[in-house]
């Protein structure tokens, strides 16, 4: 397996004493060049750190790591140098390490001890943990494994036949790179019928696929965590669209992804200091996931530019600034107004933050009247129990890197019975007019008069019929009373009869 002129100049080397020691290794130099200085294998003492960060030391075992090896050499020079402190069964030869095991824990600790040097380097030889030893103990059955170390030109099927010899098998997956360098990323997910043969491959000593060991290991996503850890690993069809030319506008970008999917959200962010042009990437959020991988995996020509597409997972870290403290001046109660809620996020996401807390009977983003925008960043969430609303209420949660605001259900004002007229609040859209009143409320019945009362911020709608106002006032009812009018939030609710003259205005 090896060269035999090799062994004999090592071992030449390292027998002869210090006058013959000069002409063997100007022979060696000669022929290798690994050999560029003497190869001393005398036992020496361990330098001491040059910081004071110590790696991490592992028990005694059969196999070490080796690293500061130059980048000449190979597993041949490290098997014959290995072989002098015992019987060597395998070496590993990575891009900056190597591993090696040794036959008996004696070698191992041999080898240790000696801290060799190859050619000009220091080897520095330490125990590594054993191949047994990197599977997960303490994770629970499960029967789902990941599989690491795939050959990049393996596909499904060969991971099935590999993995069938422990049982039925009923879903397998080869995670895709997303670099678009390779067909995966060499990992594999495979999921057995029955818990017991998903223990037996977990618990067989090697599986090979090829000439790689598989490295076998319970799949962690489907180990329960806590709950901000657990959506952290949810997937997201939202994407960020690169090299868009500078003459494209965002009706060219919506036309050129529009036969992959539906977009709900879409936007070409400007420049701070050039309002009317954009930065050459676009963010899209489309309804489905499917249509974001069809998307992903399709050459896209804008003009003569191939737009590039990267996937951008929802995130669900905590932001940097803190959470101010939760206030409501309205008591406890099961239904929660969202507010402060990402453009790009959609209902599921929404439930998926959520729903750890309690069970949710529904949730509602309010639309947006602007195109390419779904809602307008205001949602109402109703929990089944008033003890998980209070838990979300108290409890900081993000979404996007943005903290939610949340607030209680607004109490129905005393004394407020049904009645003919309905009573609009006007504080966050002060230019509302008589005839976008009219407008907007007609849409439910004949109307009587509109009266805005310009100074208070508020106006009067009155229909000719009860039910014509009832059927308004249940429409918006669900929504806590919020009612959108060109863009804005306005409170509908029943008037108290509050009577004034409509000549103040």
């Amino acid at each position: 397996m090896f060269s035999n002129a090799l062994r004999r100049q090592t071992r030449l080397l390292n027998q002869s004493t210090a006058e013959p020691r000069r002409a063997v290794l100007a022979l060696c130099r000669r022929q290798n060049p690994i050999f560029a200085r003497p190869l001393s294998t005398t036992l020496a003492l361990r330098a001491p750190p040059r910081s004071p960060y110590e790696p991490p030391s592992f028990p005694p075992s059969t196999r070490v790591r080796i690293k500061n090896f130059h980048k000449t050499a190979t597993e041949e020079h490290l098997w014959l140098l290995l072989e002098l402190y015992g019987e060597v069964v395998d070496v590993e030869l990575g891009h900056r390490s190597a591993y090696a095991t040794f036959a008996t824990l004696d070698g191992a600790a041999s080898a240790v001890a000696a801290h060799a040097n190859l050619g000009a380097q220091r080897l520095e030889i330490t125990y590594a943990p054993s191949s047994d030893a990197q599977k997960s103990s303490t994770n629970p059955p499960i029967k789902r494994l990941s599989a690491r170390g795939i050959p990049r030109d393996a596909e499904e099927h060969h991971v099935r036949a590999v993995f069938e010899t422990y049982g039925r098998i009923t879903y397998v997956k080869l995670l895709p790179d997303y670099s678009r360098r390779h067909p995966h990323r060499g990992i594999a997910l495979v999921t057995f019928a029955l818990q017991e043969a998903a223990t037996a491959a977990f618990n067989a000593p090697e599986i090979m696929l090829g000439i790689n060991t598989l490295v076998v290991d319970y799949d962690q996503a489907r180990i329960l965590l806590p709950p901000l850890q657990r959506v952290r690993r949810a997937p997201s069809p939202y994407l960020s669209v690169n090299l868009v030319p500078q003459t494209a506008t965002i009706e060219d970008l919506e036309a050129a992804l529009a036969p992959f999917g539906e977009c709900v959200y879409l936007d070409l962010p400007p420049p701070a200091t050039h309002l009317d042009k954009h930065r050459g990437i676009g963010f899209v959020r489309f309804k489905t996931l499917k249509a974001a991988r069809a998307a992903f995996g399709a050459d896209i020509r804008l003009g003569e530019a191939s737009l590039q597409l990267r996937f951008i997972p929802m995130s669900y870290d905590e932001p940097t600034t803190p959470r101010p403290p939760p206030q409501s001046f309205n008591p406890p109660n099961r239904v929660l107004f969202v507010g402060d809620v990402v453009e790009y996020a959609l209902e599921e996401d929404l439930r998926r933050v959520l729903e750890p807390y309690g069970e949710i009977e529904s949730i509602k983003l309010i639309p947006s009247n602007l195109p390419r925008r779904p809602h307008c960043r205001v949602g109402v969430v109703v929990f089944k129990t008033q003890e998980a609303a209070t838990t979300v209420f108290n409890t900081p949660i993000s979404l996007g890197k943005q903290w939610l605001k949340f607030d209680y259900k607004t109490a129905p004002p005393r004394g407020s019975r049904p009645n003919k007229q309905l009573f609009i609040s006007l504080h966050t859209y002060r230019h509302a007019t008589e005839s976008v009143l009219r407008k907007h409320f007609e849409q439910f019945g004949e109307l009587h008069s509109v009266m805005i009362e310009k100074r208070a911020l508020f106006a009067h709608v009155e229909f000719c019929r009860l039910k014509d106002a009832v059927k308004a006032h249940e429409r918006y009812e669900a929504d806590g009373g919020r009612c959108m009018l060109d863009n804005n939030v306005v409170i509908v609710k029943f008037s108290r009869k509050r009577r004034f003259d409509a000549s103040r205005d």
